[in-house]
């Protein structure tokens, strides 16, 4: 992979595709999608080195999470987590609520931004890639580390997980080994090119934080495939709210704000407000 012609034939399909209706809109939603998640899993297989039978399982948001915790040591790529988590959260409210409809500037603005993503991330997935050849073994794995580290306190932080064992995604012991693998190495990784060397115990480390990731991973999938909320086991639904109107100066609601997400907690999915 090393031209932005290889997905030529799916830029043409998503071009010629009209945002005119409701069923056209969701319709485009799904290529759309596919794009992203096939540009994501070459660019970390090929390019990052990431195991492809852990990518191709994940979401959108997590194989942008692995590929941008390598990229980062090239060029901040925070700047496209916009248009991540947009495509994210559209793709989200279409697949659990059947009465979704996409904003047609929403998908457009995904669109457009389709040719710059992906000659921003091939070029600088080239320069990782002919950075990581000149890596040593020691500089290999605690890129490797810190990429996982990094997803772990995402995480936890994301899900506000504790080693109570009440969590949706039910995995205790995982919980408290991922708490326990942060704090012995939140110093170490930084101070290790100049004073430490590896051991045994650094290399199944890795092994095992990267297991229990991929544990987690697939857990949260299963629960949003099921409509459950991965952070608290509500239920993730829709709600319409009307902004405004009810009094006598202002009877009619100036707007409704739409949401999909956790109907118990603060997880969420897609949000919009929708002027009158």
């Amino acid at each position: 992979m090393g031209e932005v012609d290889v997905y030529k034939d799916m830029q043409d399909l998503i071009n010629e595709m009209e945002l005119k209706n409701t069923v056209e809109r969701r319709t485009v939603i799904k290529p759309l999608y596919d794009y992203f998640q096939r540009l994501l899993r070459d660019i970390a297989v090929r390019k990052c080195g990431l195991d492809e039978n852990t990518i191709k399982n994940t979401h959108l948001k997590v194989r942008w999470a692995n590929v941008k915790a390598c990229l980062e040591c090239i060029e901040d790529p925070t700047v496209w987590d916009e248009l991540i988590n947009r495509l994210q959260k559209i793709r989200s409210s279409v697949e659990h609520d059947d009465y979704a409809d996409p904003k047609k500037r929403n998908i457009e603005f995904i669109k457009e931004k389709i040719p710059e993503f992906t000659r921003w991330i091939i070029d600088i997935s080239h320069e990782y890639h002919k950075k990581s050849l000149k890596f040593t073994f020691k500089e290999s794995f605690y890129a490797r580390l810190h990429h996982s580290l990094r997803k772990a306190e995402s995480i936890i932080y994301e899900y506000s997980m504790d080693d109570s064992g009440s969590h949706p995604i039910n995995l205790k012991d995982d919980y408290a080994q991922l708490k326990d693998i942060i704090q012995e190495y939140e110093d170490k990784i930084d101070k290790f090119n100049i004073e430490n060397d590896l051991d045994k115990h650094d290399l199944d480390t890795l092994v095992k934080l990267n297991q229990i990731l991929s544990r987690i991973e697939a857990a949260e999938d299963t629960l949003l495939e099921l409509n459950i909320c991965p952070k608290c086991g509500g239920k993730i639904g829709t709600t319409q709210k009307n902004i405004g109107g009810n009094t006598e100066d202002d009877p009619e609601p100036r707007g409704i704000f739409y949401r999909v997400g956790c109907q118990n907690c603060d997880y969420l999915i897609e949000s919009e407000y929708i002027d009158i």
